[in-house]
């Protein structure tokens, strides 16, 4: 599964650690925000100069949408999160209001291709 990011940061991975730089978090739980779509980004990162693609194995994310388990409806955001780390999850899907998928990944990722746009 092919992941993009955009940041205005020339980086060589992609750092939970850094989480909620660009925004307020919503939770506690450190994570990094990617587009399932290369051609999508929120207008917060329309100026961004850098995409960068990132690829991981889908079966390791957590479908929202589909929540199979029943986890997202049950548990509050930062409960949520801790049950499908302990479960071995490195990140889940989920749909943003306007219906593009978003993948959030709790770990560092090195990517394999940078773009570099406005400069």
């Amino acid at each position: 599964m092919l992941l993009y990011h955009y940041s205005n940061e020339d980086l060589e991975v992609i750092d939970p650690k850094h989480f909620g730089s660009s925004h307020t978090p919503f939770s506690a739980i450190p994570r990094s925000y990617y587009y399932l779509n290369p051609d999508y980004k929120e207008k917060f990162f329309l100026g961004a100069r850098f995409r960068y693609t990132v690829g991981i194995d889908h079966r390791k994310i957590y479908d929202c949408l589909f929540d199979d388990k029943g986890l997202f409806s049950r548990y509050s955001l930062d409960d949520f999160l801790n049950k499908i780390k302990k479960l071995g999850y490195i990140g889940f899907l989920f749909k943003l209001p306007n219906n593009h998928e978003i993948v959030c990944l709790f770990n560092a990722q090195k990517p394999i291709k940078k773009e570099v746009f406005n400069e």
